[in-house]
């Protein structure tokens, strides 16, 4: 009999705090506050990027890689068909003409965009997907061609880069760089998933058996550096879009490690940690739609207002949950 393979507890519930984090920028508390807590979310997509990294182990044969690629391809086309879906509800709602949705998804500049940047088209969070399977594909050929420990010594550069071009492109360079072209499988998606597999295959056994709380000094470090590093670029005026701070990395590679080695359970992180497992990619696929939902129908409560980012994860992950189990029981209903 094959014993089962467990699961890493501490990474499904660092999942729920970096889908947290994600929805903290999309819809952020309005005070200083959620401006310092919006820096500081800025780690959660590295963070996903590096939990890929570290379960794509030396050891995954082709046939398995393909067919984690084949799944998220198939998600990126469901997922970009869906809020095509959505756009034209909207627009249907406002009274716009649809063909103007059209018209800015089937251009090439919007085009380009996709194939060379990741960026979506029907939706600005879809990068993310479109950026992994890129990610995924490269790294296929890297593992057949044993050529990982180039892209070990290509990451702290790629890592440079944006940071050169994204958060500090003012302040280096006098001018501000378009995010999306650093926002991307290259400068973001590479780097952040091999720094999760380098600490799988070079890191992770020497500090497994160690207690974490030490690194819970780290944690605090890096989120006071990063509120820092805001404040400083915003009173200068020297601040670009790019939100990517010097500390975010330190920031994610900590948080990483102190969830990888994490062994303290109970019931309530027990569920908390199946939330992370279960619905983590769906709460980052969905939210924008319930922001959306939400920001219409309850724009002018005090409570929804004070509450924005708590309110639309709490919201978001009970979809989730009701989805699953609807999917589940259709499929046991078709099965028969």
């Amino acid at each position: 009999m094959v014993e089962k393979k467990c699961r890493n507890v501490g990474l499904d519930i660092l999942k729920v705090i970096a889908a947290f984090f994600v929805v903290c920028i999309h819809a952020p508390f309005e005070n200083e506050f959620g401006k310092d807590l919006k820096a500081i979310s800025r780690c959660a997509v590295p963070i996903f990027f590096m939990i890929t990294g570290f379960f794509f182990s030396k050891q995954t044969d082709n046939s398995k890689i393909n067919k984690q690629i084949l799944k998220l391809f198939k998600l990126c086309i469901v997922s970009n068909i869906f809020y095509i879906i959505f756009q034209i509800i909207l627009f249907y709602i406002d009274g716009k003409e649809q063909e103007i949705l059209f018209k800015s998804i089937l251009n090439k500049e919007s085009i380009k965009n996709l194939l060379i940047y990741n960026e979506s088209p029907v939706y600005f969070h879809l990068w993310y997907l479109n950026a992994l399977l890129y990610v995924l594909i490269i790294m296929k050929f890297v593992h057949q061609y044993n050529m990982m420990k180039y892209m070990y010594f290509l990451t702290p550069f790629l890592l440079i880069i944006d940071l050169i071009y994204g958060k500090y492109s003012l302040l280096l360079l006098h001018r501000e760089i378009p995010y999306i072209q650093i926002r991307n499988f290259l400068f973001v998606g590479i780097p952040y998933f091999c720094i999760g597999k380098f600490i799988n295959e070079n890191v992770y056994t020497k500090i497994k058996e160690k207690n974490n709380v030490k690194y819970i000094f780290f944690i605090i470090i890096f989120i006071i550096t990063t509120i820092f590093e805001r404040r400083i670029l915003i009173s200068f005026n020297i601040s670009a879009t790019r939100e990517h701070y010097i500390s975010s990395t330190f920031l994610a590679i900590v948080l990483f490690i102190y969830f990888l080695i994490y062994k303290r359970e109970s019931k309530l992180k027990s569920f908390i940690a199946r939330i992370g497992r279960d619905y983590s990619t769906l709460i980052y696929i969905i939210h924008p739609v319930i922001i959306e939902i939400l920001d219409r129908l309850m724009c002018n409560n005090s409570i929804y207002n004070k509450l924005y980012p708590i309110i639309i994860f709490i919201i978001t992950c009970l979809i989730c949950m009701l989805y699953k189990k609807i999917n589940v029981k259709l499929k046991g209903i078709t099965s028969i």
